[in-house]
């Protein structure tokens, strides 16, 4: 088993200045998919706030802060460790041409995703695709750096605005 090897994607945060480039890129881009993009959709794949089973899980304004502090920190760095410094390092082994691992990577890593998705989203088809192309740009990204830093940095940025966008709905009591 691949325990580490010069192609594994690691933690190394040298640079501050990346993260909070990648963070906002991710927090910009995920705003620019759910304010001009998503107004557009048909609705039955939007978001569905007002019988989102969240609120049956006990999501209210009281318990919304932990779970946005877990979600926008915690959950993107292991995410980041498992399936790009763990999954695509075994995937890929000792060959040099990682586009296929990186495809079958994004591809579980959008499979992990179905369940949180069907929590918020009635139709899975366009969230999970969402979700797959992300899998494969930190993929890629985690390849071409030989790091999680930068990876991890958009997905917690990507998060955090997704955590404010349905924050919106848990503060007003719509959920």
């Amino acid at each position: 088993m691949l325990l580490r090897s010069e192609r594994a994607p690691s933690f190394n945060p040298k640079r501050w200045e990346l993260w909070v480039f990648a963070a906002a890129s991710g927090c910009f881009l995920t705003w620019a998919a759910m304010e001009l993009v998503v107004p557009v959709l048909p609705a039955s794949v939007l978001p569905d706030v007002t019988t989102a089973p969240l609120a049956a899980l006990g999501v209210n304004a009281k318990t919304y802060i932990p779970i946005a502090i877990y979600f926008g920190l915690a959950n993107p760095l292991a995410e980041e460790a498992l399936w790009r410094g763990r999954a695509l390092p075994l995937l890929a082994g000792d060959t040099s041409g990682a586009a296929i691992p990186n495809v079958v990577q994004a591809v579980l890593y959008a499979g992990f995703h179905v369940m949180p998705i069907a929590l918020m989203f009635s139709d899975l088809w366009l969230a999970s695709l969402v979700v797959f192309f992300a899998g494969i740009v930190f993929g890629y990204i985690a390849l071409a750096t030989r790091g999680l830093m930068i990876p991890w940095a958009l997905h917690a940025g990507a998060n955090a605005y997704l955590l404010i966008w349905f924050g919106r709905f848990v503060v007003t009591g719509h959920l």
